[in-house]
């Protein structure tokens, strides 16, 4: 019971956001499914969830935020993880300063990220990965911040910023593949395969591709991670005999 609840943080804070209508909204879908034995005993339960908003991770309206995660990241996270992280205040960040709406009232962000963290924890999550969680979530910051420049025929260039040194180092990238992944394209012609550059629009279009692709991996592992830890133990008896019952919340 105590481990289903404390799913709860955890998908908050990767999967809702403050809009304009709520300052916690789900921008996802989830069905929890329960399993009791006869005796109304929890033997484990499976989370479900489908439809993230994935959008939502590089752009937001005006007046709203980014998913949670980023925010309490940013306010919650010690000098010596900011350091390694290299991370910023969140209105540093594009991917979470651009709509101008950083805080929430009555949202303690750091506070949040304590709580989250206790939770990952508390469904099993080792410490190695806590630590790919937040590297993903600040090399997705950083990704933000890359920036692009224009060839004279109009071509997207790379610009090497400290930005996107710490995006790919942190995301497992080099910054050769990360160029040809995002500033060029590949066309088939015939037997031939030809690379072709992208524009600057074309490829600052492709670095929001991979943050919204990233992000969604990571929270498709962190449900899978949360499932594992809730999943029916098979090992210990059921009290009452028989089987189980499962029902969906």
């Amino acid at each position: 019971e105590e481990r289903i609840l404390q799913s709860n943080p955890i998908t908050e804070a990767l999967g809702n956001a403050k809009t304009c209508r709520n300052s916690n909204s789900s921008r996802f879908g989830k069905f929890v499914r329960v399993c009791m034995d006869r005796s109304g005993v929890i033997r484990g339960a499976m989370i479900d969830h489908y439809l993230l908003e994935k959008p939502r991770v590089t752009h937001q309206p005006q007046g709203e935020r980014n998913y949670h995660a980023f925010y309490q990241l940013c306010a919650g996270a010690g000098p010596a993880l900011k350091k390694e992280l290299g991370i910023r205040t969140a209105s540093e960040h594009r991917y979470t300063g651009q709509s101008h709406c950083v805080t929430v009232d009555g949202v303690d962000d750091a506070a949040d990220f304590e709580e989250t963290m206790g939770a990952l924890r508390g469904v099993g999550v080792s410490k190695e990965g806590e630590e790919s969680l937040l590297r993903t979530l600040a090399g997705i910051l950083h990704l933000g911040d890359v920036t692009f420049s224009a060839t004279e025929d109009g071509s997207g260039v790379l610009d090497e910023s400290e930005s996107a040194h710490l995006a790919f180092r942190l995301l497992g990238l080099t910054l050769d593949g990360a160029r040809a992944a995002m500033c060029r394209r590949k066309i088939k012609a015939g037997l031939e395969t030809l690379c072709v550059p992208k524009s600057k629009e074309e490829s600052v279009s492709s670095r929001d591709a991979v943050a919204r692709v990233v992000y969604t991996k990571m929270f498709d592992w962190v449900i899978a991670s949360a499932n594992e830890c809730l999943k029916v133990d098979s090992k210990r008896p059921a009290a009452g005999g028989g089987g189980g019952l499962f029902v969906g919340l």
